[in-house]
């Protein structure tokens, strides 16, 4: 360009710019915004941002609001299922400290993840955190390989309402460590009783009988659905199942306790007198002080509470145990010792262990374990909770006789009325979460301790 033009051209006015005139479309615009839509975690202002309208946003929501396939799976399931991956690693931990892992692992890998979560981000994860490795990339074939090998290493069937219940029938081979993982869950959950088997003899799927209850011993090419195995429930061995009739190919399976006199028998393992000379000699090693006693943590606790769980099944077994501790160790009351040892919380689930075995074992009466000896999964219904308010309550009074004087005056009968109708329409609300109207005697236990302890703090100020 010449001088004389470019002088010229300098001296045209300048002219703003109109911003709607500029192009500041994202080429990847349209890419970024599918993967917003497909995103889980819904962040509006960027949702707009990306030109989704407020149609394609609700959308977006509702699909981040559904159910999720962890969701398909309880608990307890997920918890067991951590515990299995982590067994050897969890060997010389105590119960609290696993508890602690089971429930970070809940959170990041059950609770956290939203419906649209991507599957794989989601495997790797539980590898790298739990320790937790599936062969799958489907959310339901990753279900059905984690229902089949809790199945076939435990001996047990998990699922959506699945709980740990003192029906729970461990194989073998997993029994110390299932009992382990039922303190990691529940400290105060009765242990499991010792169990003799005396195994049934497998037969042909072909003289099966309908109606009678069988467990697979092997697959074979029998189709077990025809056999009368539920569709939603996986065929393998140990799997459980009321018969349709007799069915055709190789498998066979065998009959389940109380169905021929051929079946497992569970029973009351006594123990002998050397046995609980054993056990007392492992307890005073502890209680004495064959080391530094661990301060810092309850190890010691846990070591305490684990040998009385492991070896100890009834209250037989107990009083042996105190009787050759007794014998052995200068005439010491066991329950003393062990209770003096205990530190914090660890002596009342020592009370509560007690308590399991017997009501009457349990030092502190006042404690809600003694009250009664049904699980804590047991389901109870309308009646049954009637009853139990019922039986509760004058529990409650026979063994707090401060609390029933204060029950017998006419303030202290308003205050228990006008309390005692809380707690039943707060029995009644969580009734209803679940049709038909159910709940757990765990759950009832709970509300029932927190009423009674307001109830004891109205009444202490009233009598002060």
């Amino acid at each position: 360009m010449r001088v004389l033009e470019v002088l010229q051209e300098e001296d045209k006015p300048l002219r703003l710019i109109n911003p709607d005139e500029l192009d500041i479309t994202n080429p990847e615009e349209k890419k970024l915004k599918k993967e917003i839509e497909k995103t889980s975690s819904i962040d509006v202002a960027t949702a707009r941002r990306f030109g989704i309208d407020d149609a394609g946003i609700k959308k977006m929501q509702a699909k981040a609001s559904g159910k999720k396939w962890q969701d398909r799976l309880s608990m307890h399931s997920w918890y067991l299922i951590f515990y299995v991956s982590n067994v050897n690693r969890f060997k010389n931990m105590n119960p609290g400290s696993i508890k602690y892992k089971c429930d970070s692992w809940y959170k990041t890998l059950v609770q956290d993840p939203g419906p649209m979560e991507p599957i794989s981000n989601w495997v790797m994860n539980a590898s790298n955190l739990a320790n937790l490795y599936t062969t799958h990339n489907d959310a339901e074939d990753i279900l059905k390989e984690l229902i089949g090998r809790i199945q076939n290493i435990v001996g047990v069937t998990i699922g959506p309402s699945w709980k740990i219940g003192g029906s729970d029938t461990p194989k073998s081979t997993f029994f110390k460590a299932y009992e382990k993982y039922l303190q990691v869950v529940d400290p105060n959950t009765k242990p499991l009783k010792t169990r003799i088997r005396t195994t049934a003899t497998a037969i042909e799927v072909k003289n099966l009988k309908a109606g009678k209850k069988y467990k697979i011993v092997s697959l074979g090419d029998t189709n077990w659905e025809d056999a009368g195995v539920e569709k939603d429930k996986p065929a393998l061995v140990d799997t459980e199942f009321t018969a349709s009739g007799g069915g055709e190919g190789t498998g066979t399976a065998r009959p389940v306790a109380g169905e021929n006199d051929n079946t497992p028998v569970l029973t009351d393992k006594p123990l002998t007198s050397s046995e609980a000379s054993n056990i007392a000699g492992k307890l005073n090693k502890v209680l004495d002080g064959f080391g530094l006693p661990d301060f810092i943590s309850d190890a010691d606790d846990q070591e305490i509470l684990a040998i009385l769980r492991d070896n100890i099944k009834n209250e037989k077994g107990w009083e042996l145990v105190k009787t050759k501790y007794k014998e052995f160790y200068d005439g010491k009351d066991l329950t003393k010792e062990i209770f003096n040892d205990l530190k914090d919380d660890n002596d009342k689930v020592f009370n509560n262990w007690l308590a399991g075995l017997a009501p009457g074992l349990a030092v502190d009466q006042t404690a809600i374990s003694t009250y009664s000896q049904e699980a804590n999964s047991k389901k109870l219904s309308p009646a049954d909770i009637r009853a139990l308010g019922i039986d509760f309550e004058n529990k409650f009074l026979q063994k707090e006789p401060k609390y029933a004087d204060f029950v017998n005056t006419t303030t202290g009968r308003k205050i228990w009325d006008g309390s005692k109708k809380a707690f039943y329409d707060q029995i009644k609300e969580e009734m209803m979460k679940e049709s038909p109207p159910r709940l757990s005697m765990g759950r009832f236990k709970e509300i029932f301790v927190k009423w009674i302890n307001a109830f004891k703090d109205t009444a202490d100020e009233a009598l002060s």
